[in-house]
Formats: structure tokens, sequence, C-alpha cells
């Protein structure tokens, strides 16, 4: 069998059904690929709409569990898988009619580790959105052979989402790769960080493979003090592995701009959380950050290292009070 999908469900019964229909409409023999779903306790319609699909199709697999979160969710799917490579596809999500085709012949013809593709970015209806499309930065790796490093510091330009990568399975179980069971946030980032850490040789192709669903609604986008403790645990996990002088530069602007959004976000918290993300966030190696990246990350790093993680957040903070202010104006 060439490819498993894994895709992790919790509570996604307006989208899943496209999501796995997406996957048959691949162009590929029934035996060539199989589909993980993994319902990870949802509460709402979804776990009837994946035995509806699964009836009648020899290579669906369903995993009913309770809730643990994603990573739990990925990482149980992993260990059913039978593929020769795995995709993890979010239950919002979808691929492009016969997209995979490109990957899977690379993959079998140059045999990398993994390979990483590119996305658009839809509503909830599948439209289009206006989106940062930076495939232009990477438009020199196309169709390349690269080793880990290189890919992390070329490829990635800090869109780091999972679900854009086909890996070789026995990559993942011969490196002890997973996800962090219990991190509600930037698990991505610390999976495709380890990930290359280990690879020597990643591909990358600039086709559109993915439909990447930006849901205002959903779980990722929620943000509280537990959340932004786990994205400082996967910053400080990548800042501490990557000592590489090679790859520096660019861990630093992955770090510098992750405690930015990490302290910005404090301003919304109830103050009781807030004052302890300020005593962790100054007790971490980020209390003062490496001057990097674009014009608008280097203004960033310079105001939350002349003001500390206080003033900074004194200034988003007024910045959405005058915001308001207007807008009640």
């Amino acid at each position: 069998m060439k490819i498993s999908f894994i895709v992790p469900v919790y509570n996604a019964e307006r989208y899943v059904v496209q999501c796995l229909h997406s996957l048959y409409d691949q162009n590929l023999p029934s035996d060539d690929f199989e589909v993980v779903v993994v319902n990870d306790g949802s509460t709402d319609g979804s776990l009837p709409l994946i035995n509806e699909f699964a009836a009648g199709r020899s290579n669906v697999v369903v995993i009913d569990k309770e809730n643990r979160g994603v990573s739990a969710a990925r990482n149980a799917g992993l260990e059913q898988a039978r593929g020769v490579y795995v995709m993890f596809v979010d239950a919002d999500d979808y691929l492009f009619p016969s997209s995979i085709g490109p990957y899977l012949t690379r993959l079998e013809r140059y045999a990398p580790d993994f390979i990483r593709g590119e996305y658009i970015a839809v509503d909830g209806s599948g439209k289009a959105l206006p989106f940062s499309d930076k495939r232009k930065y990477r438009k020199c790796c196309v169709d390349k052979v690269l080793d880990g490093k290189v890919f992390f510091c070329s490829v990635f330009q800090g869109e780091f989402f999972g679900c854009l990568v086909i890996v070789k399975k026995s990559f993942l179980i011969d490196n002890g790769l997973r996800f962090p069971v219990g991190i509600g946030m930037c698990e991505d980032l610390y999976w495709l960080w380890q990930m290359c850490v280990k690879a020597k040789y990643c591909m990358y192709l600039d086709t559109d493979l993915y439909a990447y669903r930006r849901n205002p609604y959903s779980e990722g986008t929620c943000l509280n003090r537990k959340k932004l403790e786990d994205f400082l645990w996967v910053l400080t996990c990548v800042y501490n592995g990557y000592r590489d002088f090679d790859v520096r530069k660019t861990v630093d602007s992955v770090v510098s701009r992750g405690v930015c959004m990490i302290a910005y976000s404090m301003a919304s918290l109830p103050e009781q959380d807030r004052k302890m993300m300020i005593n962790r966030l100054q007790a971490s190696p980020f209390a003062s950050l490496r001057v990097n990246g674009t014009f608008r990350q280097r203004l960033q790093v310079l105001v939350y290292n002349l003001l500390s993680v206080r003033g900074f957040i004194f200034l988003k903070r007024l910045k959405d009070f005058i915001f308001q202010h207007k807008t009640n104006q």
C-alpha cells in the first residue's frame, strides 16, 4: 500500500464528509491507499457520518477514542497506518482533486524522507481567500533533494503546517518521531523541527495540494494561558535543540516571531493568567530577543527588547483601546 491518509476528527460534522470524499478523488486505485479516521471523542454528529462513509469501503479504518487532543489522535492513526507513506489531513480541510499524483511520483523516484507541498487558504464554503503566498521565496528549492537543515531554513518561511507533508512511515517509526501529546498549540512546529533534525533527504513541490480552511471558531484560534504556555514550550525546545550555526539565524527568527506573538496575545488574558505568563517569559531564554527577520519583525523585537514584555503588552492594550474608541465614535 502506497499511502495512508490519517484524519483526526473532533466535532467536524460540517466538513468531515467533504474531507473524506477529497481523499477518494485522487485517481488512486483503492488498494494503493487507505483512510484512517480517528474520532477524538466528538460530541456532535461526526462519528455517525464517518461510519456511514466507511460502510462499503474496505480501505477505511475508523478508530473511536476518548478525547485527548489532535496530537494523540494523529499518533493513534500512525500506529494503525499500513501505507509506506503517511499524510495527516485535518477534518475541516481537504485535498484538491488529483493533486497527490506528482508527489507520489517523486517519493517513489527519489525516496526522500518526506516531501512538502503547497496550499490555498479557503473560507467555510471553500472559496479562496487572499493570503500571503510565500512560494516565490521557495522557488529555488522546487524539485531538489535537500538535507533537513537546508529545508528548515529555505522552505518553511514561517509556515509550519504538518498537513502539507507526506512522510515515509518508517522514517517516523525508526526515529521515534511523534506529535507531542498534551500540547495544544504549535505541535506542528515541534514535529516538523524534529523531522528536519533527523532528515537527510527532503523535497519540495510547489503545486497546489491542500485546501486549508480558515475557521475563526476552530479550537486552534481560541487562545488561553495553557495554549500560550504550550507555544512557549515548543519555542524553547526548538531554540535549545538547534545549536548549529548554519541554522541559528532561522531559528532566532522563528523564536522572535513566536515570542512576540505570545506577548501580543497575553494582552487579552485575565489579569492573573497574564501575570503568570509574564513570569514564565521572564524566566525563559527569551527575556530579550535577537533582532533579525523582516522589517516588521525587527521593529517588534526592538520594541520588545526596549520596553520588556510588560511594556509590549501595554502598547498592545493601548492600541486596542484607541481602536475601540474610534469604532464607538
